[in-house]
């Protein structure tokens, strides 16, 4: 569930009139903006399954299973989880001008709130003895009446996982800011200003199978919840000089931007819970020491804008992260992948990105009503393990999820008369890491993927809307392979989609 309201407001004469006099320093035109949103989010996942079977292999074949002699070798998990969010603020814009220069100042306030209640029951159950017989086949002739409560089975029932594993979360942000705008002679323009923000944020771990004093829900150790809690406060200073003239173009930019800014962790990314990816179905844990990302960015970026309507952007950036948030391989069993989130010490990325859009009607005559717009990303990024690591494989490494190249390219048409569109959408990303090994293990890197999608919009009338959709038309893969082996497969198939759609 999510409501959300948001105000537009400019000051104009009418209303000068109005406060009779008292707006009359403030310059017409003024603008004020607000909004403010709250969520709610609910997940339930009442029973996931999961069971361990050892196999007997016979020329390579799979001759028989049987379950694995393990007290929680069929495991069930319960997951309740309750999300709560809310922001609210405004900004405020002044402009002033005089001959040959144009100024706006801005200034505002935002905040932000989340809050989680996370529960997680996990029960095992399983046979101590190896040689028992009949633990095959389907898990309703393995947990039948008989076998339970045969006594040389030895069977037994435990609660699986540490009390940390369900928790309460929350996180709060309270940020302002201001900035000036200044223009010169419609050449230069200098933006520049900070951002202040007030960070605080507490993962309470919670027993819900405590219900004595000796065992409580929520603890009362002075330790314990003094560690629960992490607070920040900083300034994020930016400012761009932007150049600007006809230099090819009926405008060209060139444009300087020297940043700073925070990437923080996700609620459940600091507390002792898990949860399973939904690309590959490990398991994922989180990490109760996981403190917020540091950004030092620096780009210079060139763009032309023609009279035709085409654009051509070359941007040049580096990014310099202190304390970058990774995902490294963690312990688990011989037969599972599990990974954990760290702090690694740091990381660079740098590269250029070159964005264009092009009218085909300024190549062919019955060109106007198709377009090609794209962007294409080079880049090369490099990260250090650092000391939060368990054992890493590469101390030096690319960062995660961060591939040599992506491109994208969009092939489109718009008809004169506005009732059709359409477009064709490729993309394609270079090998990117996905996890990082430990104790010599290698990494484990996902592969390209050549994504090709169809979509066609049919307006037929102001009420009416016709879209359909045709993705993964290339029928491709995802893959994650390490040293050449592939560790993960699986074939996402081609989607095909027909949305109707009538506005009232």
């Amino acid at each position: 569930m999510v409501n959300q309201a948001k105000g537009e407001h400019v000051l104009g004469d009418t209303t000068k009139e109005l406060f009779q006099g008292w707006l009359d320093w403030v310059p017409t035109d003024a603008r004020l903006d607000w909004f403010y949103s709250e969520s709610r989010a609910k997940s339930d996942i009442p029973n996931r399954i999961s069971a361990d079977f050892g196999t007997t292999l016979e020329n390579g074949l799979v001759t028989g299973e049987v379950l694995q002699s393990d007290s929680s070798a069929i495991e069930y998990r319960f997951i309740d989880l309750d999300d709560d969010v809310k922001s609210y603020g405004w900004t405020a814009a002044i402009p002033f001008s005089a001959e040959n220069i144009e100024f706006t100042t801005k200034f505002g306030y935002q905040h932000d709130q989340k809050a989680r209640v996370y529960a997680q029951r996990e029960f095992g159950i399983g046979s101590l003895n190896a040689l028992a017989s009949g633990l095959t086949g389907s898990l309703d002739n393995i947990l039948s009446e008989s076998n339970i409560t045969d006594p040389d089975n030895d069977f037994l029932i435990s609660v699986l996982g540490s009390t940390s594993r369900s928790y309460l979360a929350a996180t709060m942000v309270d940020a302002s800011f201001g900035l000036v705008d200044v223009t010169f002679s419609e050449t230069w323009r200098f933006v520049g200003g900070a951002r202040y923000e007030d960070y605080r944020q507490v993962a309470l771990p919670w027993n819900i199978f405590g219900y004595t004093t000796d065992s409580p829900q929520l603890t009362t150790e002075v330790s314990t919840l003094s560690d629960a809690v992490f607070a920040d406060d900083d300034y994020f200073p930016s400012m761009s000089l932007i150049y600007m003239n006809d230099w090819l173009a009926e405008t060209f930019q060139l444009r300087l931007t020297v940043s700073e800014t925070a990437i923080r962790p996700d609620l459940r990314e600091v507390t002792d819970a898990s949860y399973i990816d939904p690309l590959t179905g490990e398991l994922v844990n989180g990490n109760p020491d996981v403190v917020p990302s540091s950004v030092e960015s620096i780009d210079v970026r060139a763009e032309w804008f023609f009279e035709n309507g085409n654009s051509l952007t070359v941007s040049l950036f580096n990014k310099e992260i202190d304390n970058p948030i990774e995902f490294f391989e963690s312990p688990a069993s011989d037969t599972n992948t599990a990974r954990e989130i760290v702090n690694a010490a740091e990381s660079s990325i740098s590269g250029v990105e070159i964005d264009g859009l092009l009218s085909l009607g300024t190549i062919v005559d019955w060109g106007d009503q198709f377009f090609v717009q794209g962007n294409v990303t080079f880049q090369d990024s490099e990260t250090i393990a650092g000391p939060q690591a368990d054992s890493p494989t590469s101390a030096k490494r690319e960062a995660t999820g961060a591939s040599d190249y992506v491109a994208n390219i969009m092939f489109g048409f718009d008809s004169t008369d506005g009732k059709h569109s359409a477009n064709l959408l490729y993309n394609v990303f270079g090998e990117r890491l996905y996890v990082a090994g430990r104790l010599g293990a290698p990494d484990g890197y996902e592969q390209p993927f050549n994504s090709l999608d169809i979509n066609y919009s049919w307006f037929p009338t102001d009420n009416w809307t016709l879209k359909l959709k045709a993705q993964n038309i290339l029928d491709e893969d995802v893959e994650i392979e390490r040293e050449g082996v592939v560790t993960f497969f699986e074939s996402p198939g081609t989607g095909v989609a027909v949305q109707v759609k009538y506005d009232f």
